[in-house]
């Protein structure tokens, strides 16, 4: 394995700004920076001796214990358990259940979690478990439905499963027949290329489907097989077993809800202050929960039942954002210590229900998630609790000899590859161009124009019905010479059609769709490509605390 690291551009502000340091009064703003040794030892010390309102760990490592032996975990995962349930700290950090775990960067998160884990045990000199947040709660079917993936001829296809007639509701409720698996499976062994690798990564995705419900469970299978040897621990945000221990968080939050909304909306003007635009805005009167449809809250009709809606503070109680029903503040509170399966967390409140139910030393976050993670800041603070260290995700680009040869073949670096790569090909394509196709028509066009326009001129003369017929003709004529110039660019396209397949095989892998590889590729891409070796050689790349991007070449 050869390893490069990478300068990519991180498009917001804020996050660019806290992984570099290049803003003290930011990094103060998160309370520190996982660059900083101390800093893991601070927030020890803090989880150590503080009294932070936390759930009780051995009720959560025995929820923690069922959910993942229903999905065959390791006994490294299980001793893992078993030693939050004994108070150690945790790395955390997850991502929505998607079909075979969606963009790669969801496997380079887990990656992150586990060797930032095991950064924190080395620094510490004391156990600290990795754990992977399922947010089995989202309820957007459209944004984890599918996988992207690449053909024998470096085609890019997107496969996904429509959602089932249910309502919209979380993907961990949301039921999905066995055969929608099966057939998602044969699409995906017709789509890849045949590899020494395929039969048997197909018959453990078919392994996985055998007993997945849900689109959470086809996706927990998944990361159990990858991780087994890691010992991984999976949550599922939506588990109602996990709902149970989270009643008291979520009677917190309704009954100090604009508490909270003054704390959201606090840092957030502090961070506008200082430049930064918020990622998540903390709209007016929002309870930052959401509320499953059911008839002992909300009237409901058969297709809405089970209905995800977001709440907000209305002047005769809590409602959804229409204003279609009204439950009073003691109503809804009451129901949050009765039935707490029927609430969830939005973006905002969800840091704070994971610091509940874990001791978490660092999160692992990605860019966009960083952004709004600075937005929670005085809302720990009001829940005399504190924001864990925020680890950047480190993401990968993959690539091997053959992808190589061709960027070696036209001079390409890998982070010339990674932006502006169809700027490149044309700007090659145009290079090849003896014939200068464009400066040929452009001056085709103008010479025919200036021919043209004197007899525009005096066809009125003759009669003024004449005038509108001759501009007519005149577009006729220009958009003729315009299609034989497109006709020509194809010809001359067409003579180069073996290099621009190259530079398109380049593209399809490196930026597929013109997005980085890792938030586009899904993994049985990868799986199929190399077997097991590009995620050995992942989880062997040393830790950077400060995130970073890596070229691997298998």
């Amino acid at each position: 394995m050869n390893v490069e690291t990478l300068t990519v551009p991180v498009g917001h502000p804020l996050p660019f700004a806290y992984i570099h340091r290049q803003d003290a009064a930011l990094e103060r703003h998160f309370g520190g920076h996982p660059a900083n040794p101390g800093d893991w030892r601070h927030r020890a010390d803090w989880l150590r001796s503080s009294e932070r309102p936390k759930a009780d760990p051995q009720e959560i490592a025995g929820v923690l214990l069922a959910f993942n032996r229903r999905y065959g975990c390791s006994r490294l995962t299980e001793e893992h358990i078993a030693v939050i349930g004994s108070g150690a700290y945790t790395v955390a950090g997850g991502h929505q259940a998607c079909l075979w775990t969606g963009p790669a960067m969801v496997i380079h998160k887990a990656v992150s979690i586990i060797n930032a884990a095991k950064y924190a045990e080395r620094e510490l000199g004391q156990r600290v478990i990795p754990v992977f947040w399922i947010a089995g709660e989202d309820h957007d079917w459209d944004e984890a439905n599918h996988a992207y993936v690449i053909g024998p001829e470096y085609e890019l296809s997107k496969l996904s499963a429509d959602r089932p007639e249910h309502p919209r509701t979380s993907v961990t409720r949301t039921k999905v027949d066995p055969a929608v698996w099966r057939e998602q499976t044969r699409q995906l062994a017709d789509t890849l290329p045949d590899t020494l690798f395929k039969p048997e990564m197909l018959e453990m995705l078919e392994k996985a489907a055998e007993r997945a419900e849900t689109l959470t469970d086809l996706f927990a299978s998944l990361l159990t097989m990858l991780f087994a040897d890691e010992g991984l621990v999976l949550l599922d945000a939506d588990d109602p077993a996990l709902r149970k221990l989270e009643a008291p968080m979520f009677e917190r939050i309704l009954a100090e809800g604009q508490r909270l909304e003054q704390a959201y909306t606090a840092a957030g003007k502090q961070l506008t202050a200082m430049g930064y635009p918020l990622q998540a805005e903390a709209q007016p009167n929002c309870a930052h929960l959401f509320l499953y449809r059911d008839e002992r809250l909300v009237p409901t009709e058969r297709q809405q039942a089970g209905e995800r809606i977001l709440l907000y503070r209305g002047e005769a109680g809590y409602t959804d954002r229409k204003g279609s029903f009204s439950i009073s503040p003691d109503k809804l509170l009451d129901a949050a210590g009765r039935w707490p399966e029927l609430f969830s967390n939005n973006v905002l409140t969800r840091p704070l229900m994971q610091d509940y139910l874990l001791p978490v030393l660092a999160t692992v976050l990605g860019p966009g998630e960083i952004a709004y993670w600075a937005q929670t800041t005085e809302a720990f603070r009001s829940f005399g609790m504190s924001m864990p260290l925020v680890v950047p995700r480190t993401s990968f680009t993959i690539t091997d000899s053959s992808i190589e040869k061709w960027m070696a073949h036209f001079g390409i670096s890998m982070e010339e590859a990674r932006s502006g790569l169809d700027e490149r090909k044309q700007a090659w394509l145009k290079s090849q161009d003896d014939w200068q196709l464009d400066e040929v028509f452009a001056r085709t066009e103008r010479e025919f124009e200036a021919i043209y326009a004197p007899l525009l001129d005096r066809l009125p003369e003759l009669e003024k019905g004449l005038a509108p017929i001759g501009a007519d003709n005149k577009e006729r004529i220009l958009a003729q010479i315009r299609y034989l110039h497109g006709k020509a660019r194809e010809a001359h396209e067409r003579r180069h059609a073996t290099e621009l397949n190259r530079w398109n095989r380049i593209s399809t892998w490196v930026q597929p769709g013109g997005k980085p590889q890792e938030r586009v590729l899904n993994l049985t891409v990868l799986w199929n490509r190399y077997g097991s070796r590009w995620l050995e050689e992942l989880l062997g790349v040393p830790f950077n605390p400060a995130g970073g991007h890596y070229h691997i070449r298998l």
